[in-house]
């Protein structure tokens, strides 16, 4: 049922809404709600919550917000938030005055204003962190064993580096989204991080030269080895070689900061010193 403030529509209109047209709406309501990812959703209620702290706290109203009172907010995290912080803040407002039925404007002049004059005295340009390189990949493969661990990832670092995927996507992968051709591979990605409406991506991987550098013989070798035949392709591994639920990207920074000390102690031990290449991938360094 849709939820109207009393009196707010005549009583005709509401028993119409009462019947299948309300029904409708109602479902509509639920898909509108579903725009945002759930990360989204999260972050702009706790920027939201922010907004409306800092408005309490000087006597102003938070909706609808005065366009110089969200500058002035803007303005009061200049020093503390870096360009893309401020921008959230901003879409997070935006976004509420939206769902409340206030007009926004998306370049209104005191918003507009404020915020390329902090971007131009604060600000900082956006600087991705940095990628595994070809020769770091290559460390962390070589302390990958034949283990069921090792396997798995041997097969993770490859879809990753090969595929530049985030690890949220990777982890997000499922048997049924992969298809094998004896020219390489075919992974949907199901939601990208950009992908708001959620309409998903194939993504290509061919069939390297090296058996032992290829992406899709290891992801073949690994669901070999583990007897994935749908759910999660990416899983964790017990402590006794038993497969468990679906790894989360947290549990793939785990994974990428062992692989990384075991590269580095093996490497230091056989060479003396690490050494870098050339060639880059998505996977990112733990720090």
């Amino acid at each position: 049922m849709v939820r109207l403030a009393a009196g707010a529509l005549p009583a005709e209109a509401l028993a119409v809404l009462a019947g299948p047209v309300g029904e409708a709406v109602a479902r509509a309501a639920g898909y509108a709600g579903r725009a945002l990812s759930e990360n989204t959703r999260r972050a702009y209620a706790s920027d939201w919550r922010a907004f409306c702290s800092w408005c309490e706290a000087g006597g102003v109203a938070a909706l609808p917000a005065a366009p110089v009172v969200i500058a002035g907010h803007l303005a009061s995290l200049a020093a503390t938030l870096g360009r893309s912080g401020l921008r959230r803040r901003l879409a997070a407002i935006a976004h509420h005055h939206r769902q409340a039925g206030h007009p926004w404007e998306t370049r209104q002049p005191a918003i507009s204003a404020t915020m390329r004059g902090i971007l131009a005295t604060h600000g900082r340009p956006a600087r991705p962190a940095a990628a595994l390189t070809s020769a770091e990949v290559k460390r962390l493969l070589a302390s990958c064993g034949t283990d069921v661990a090792g396997v798995r990832d041997r097969a993770l670092l490859l879809v990753g580096f090969a595929g530049a995927l985030r690890r949220s996507e990777l982890v997000g992968i499922d048997r049924e989204h992969l298809r094998f051709t004896s020219e390489g591979m075919t992974v949907l990605i199901p939601r990208a991080k950009r992908d708001q409406e959620g309409e998903g991506a194939s993504i290509g991987i061919p069939r390297g030269l090296n058996p032992l550098s290829c992406p899709v013989r290891a992801v073949e070798a690994w669901l070999k080895r583990s007897r994935i035949e749908w759910g999660p392709v990416f899983r964790r591994v017990s402590a006794a070689g038993g497969l468990e639920d679906r790894l989360t990207p947290q549990g793939v920074w785990r994974i990428l900061r062992r692989r990384a000390e075991m590269a580095t102690s093996w490497w230091t031990s056989a060479s003396g010193s690490p050494r870098t290449g050339s060639g880059r991938g998505s996977l990112r360094r733990p720090t």
